[in-house]
């Protein structure tokens, strides 16, 4: 949510909702899974990703412009 307030504005409205309601309002098939993603494996593929910090910021900043560049946002809710 800081990341949302720095880059976007003050959220609307800070609504936490549970994994069981996720799954209840279709915004996921199933509650989370504890394992871990194992890089080690990722590598074998040649796959790489970058850290979970710069991709939120990414995300938030294109989000940020989006929403400045068309003003349509109307959401009642932001899900993270």
């Amino acid at each position: 949510m800081t990341l949302y307030e720095e880059l976007v504005g003050p959220a609307k409205v800070k609504e936490w909702i549970s994994e069981e309601e996720l799954v209840t309002e279709g915004l996921a098939k199933k509650v989370r899974s504890t394992n871990k993603l194992q890089s080690d494996n990722l590598a074998k593929f040649d796959i790489h990703m970058r850290s979970v910090k710069e991709a939120a910021r990414d995300t938030m900043e294109r989000y940020a412009k989006a929403k400045k560049d068309t003003n349509q946002y109307s959401g009642e809710r932001l899900i993270c």
